[in-house]
């Protein structure tokens, strides 16, 4: 996946709600904090990685998918 296909800012959001930190997060979904920075920063999430966070900050998937754009 890409920036485009998901809600990089609705993650950085949700943990930092939460008090977590990057690596907090890492820990708890056994991927590397690098992992976890690069998914925030929207340069690459897989769908598995996705379905562990929306998993972990107890959300649905469809939280953290991207909302397409309605032009008037």
């Amino acid at each position: 996946m890409t920036g485009n296909d998901y809600n990089n800012k609705k993650l950085v959001d949700l943990r930092e709600d939460k008090n977590l930190t990057q690596q907090n997060v890492a820990d708890s979904l056994r991927v590397s904090r690098f992992t976890v920075l690069r998914a925030e920063k929207g340069e690459s999430a897989s769908w598995k990685l996705l379905q562990s966070f929306a998993v972990f900050y107890k959300v649905p998937i469809s939280d953290l998918l991207a909302q397409e754009k309605v032009s008037a």
